[in-house]
């Protein structure tokens, strides 16, 4: 498995590159591809005018089908025989216009595949991760071969054989498209090869649309598999490592980290007690009002003057104090014992674990 991915990656930019490679042909060639960051002006230009052929080629076979099925008058069974090719073409049209539509989301799940391609460095993970890519590979080209010679069939099995029909006594072999046209002239040779090659290309853009939306599916469905796949690995060797490696976790660890841990700890503590703080000395400050007013020689002053202070006398007996949420008081000794919670949470936990 190891000189598989190998030979691949030497063959191959990225393993990425590999698990793609069949989305990427089929897509390239009606324009569905999404643009990256490398792609060139003259290469964005030339898809945009793909585009546009591929849709007046496919709206030209439609339409001109839809009104033969609509306009001609034909028994039940002809109209039922050229209603399928006409619902074929809906159908392709749609999922085209819903891939033009999310070639963005389609662009960020290939760059996402690509950053867990680069993510992975351990060798038993990207055995996982290139077996899953394989059989994601195996299956687009399994849909790819499948919907591909079954439009190839239909349009060859019912536009190049001839066709025999009977007038009066006598029996002509004649063309028939595989969609009937509306008022088109397909008698002459050169009027039906032009016609039949446009409903190949049609045909082949309708199948190319099931096609890339399935393998897509498929190949981003795979490597989802892969990731669930070593996400299970990981936690199993989480789980199943020795005693001595949990104790020296934090010893093998990156001291960065470590470092980061403290100064966030140490940030909360100071914040919460400049908080516990400022609304100690709001309380104090309350207090040290209402005393004031109080302690005044009040019998002293005129009767005006004692009127003023009766308003300051009623706000001084209501307690004012900075709350967390109505639910505990903001103060030092708020502080003292969250700090004394804490350290009995600790000591439990040293305890815990010792054990």
């Amino acid at each position: 498995m190891a000189d598989d991915i190998a030979a691949v990656q030497k063959k191959f930019d990225n393993l990425n590159e590999y698990s793609t490679q069949f989305n990427k042909w089929f897509s390239k060639t009606i324009g569905v591809w999404p643009f990256s960051s490398s792609t060139s002006k003259f290469e964005k230009i030339m898809t945009k005018i793909l585009i546009f052929l591929c849709w007046i080629i496919t709206l030209f076979i439609t339409i001109s089908s839809l009104l033969h099925f609509t306009l001609v008058k034909e028994d039940i069974i002809s109209k039922l025989k050229s209603l399928a090719p006409i619902s074929y073409c809906f159908g392709g049209g749609l999922n085209y216009a819903v891939l033009l539509y999310r070639k963005d989301d389609i662009l960020y799940c290939i760059e996402h595949m690509e950053v867990d391609w680069k993510a992975i460095t351990k060798t038993a993970d990207r055995q996982i991760m290139f077996k899953n890519a394989k059989i994601g590979r195996v299956i687009s080209c399994c849909i790819a071969a499948f919907v591909q010679i079954s439009a190839v069939s239909f349009c060859t099995v019912l536009g190049v054989f001839k066709r025999t029909i009977k007038i009066g006594n006598e029996s002509m072999e004649i063309h028939v498209l595989p969609s009937p046209t509306y008022k088109i002239p397909v008698d002459t040779n050169p009027g039906f090869g032009i016609i039949l090659g446009l409903q190949f290309l049609t045909g082949y853009i309708m199948s190319a649309t099931v096609v890339i939306a399935f393998s897509l599916a498929t190949v981003f469905a795979c490597h989802t598999i892969g990731q669930l796949t070593i996400m299970v690995t990981w936690i199993e060797e989480f789980i199943n490592r020795p005693q001595e490696e949990n104790k020296n976790e934090w010893s093998e660890h990156d001291i960065r980290i470590l470092s980061t841990y403290t100064f966030v700890v140490m940030n909360l503590t100071f914040s919460t007690f400049l908080i516990c703080y400022i609304g100690e000395i709001l309380t104090e400050k309350c207090k040290e009002v209402g005393n004031m007013v109080y302690m005044t020689n009040w019998y002293q002053l005129h009767d005006k003057d004692i009127l003023n202070l009766i308003m300051i006398i009623a706000r001084s007996s209501v307690e004012y104090k900075m709350t967390a949420g109505k639910i505990m008081d903001m103060s030092v000794t708020t502080f003292g014992n969250i700090i004394k919670t804490v350290f009995g949470y600790l000591n439990i936990l040293r305890q815990t674990t010792m054990s």
